[in-house]
């Protein structure tokens, strides 16, 4: 469980790098089209691990197997 969370504190303090980056007007658009695209991939990666953050803390909590993850579009196409 450590391990996760340290992960997505790390992610979050880059999302926050990311985040401020974007308000140096002096960035150019080919730097600013990275860094965009390096955001959203970010952000993605942080949905992903806190959806599964929750699921492990309610299985610790429950100590059960019937726990079912909540829907996202991520887990969608693989609960098909």
């Amino acid at each position: 469980m450590e391990t996760i969370t340290d992960t997505i504190a790390t992610l979050e303090e880059h999302i926050s790098v990311l985040e401020h980056a974007f308000s140096d007007p002096s960035i150019d658009p080919s730097t600013l089209r990275e860094r965009t695209s390096e955001y959203s991939e970010s952000q993605e990666k942080l949905e992903q691990l806190l959806n599964r953050w929750e699921y492990l803390e309610q299985k610790a909590q429950n100590n059960t197997k019937d726990y079912i993850p909540p829907i996202t579009k991520k887990n969608l196409p693989n609960m098909i």
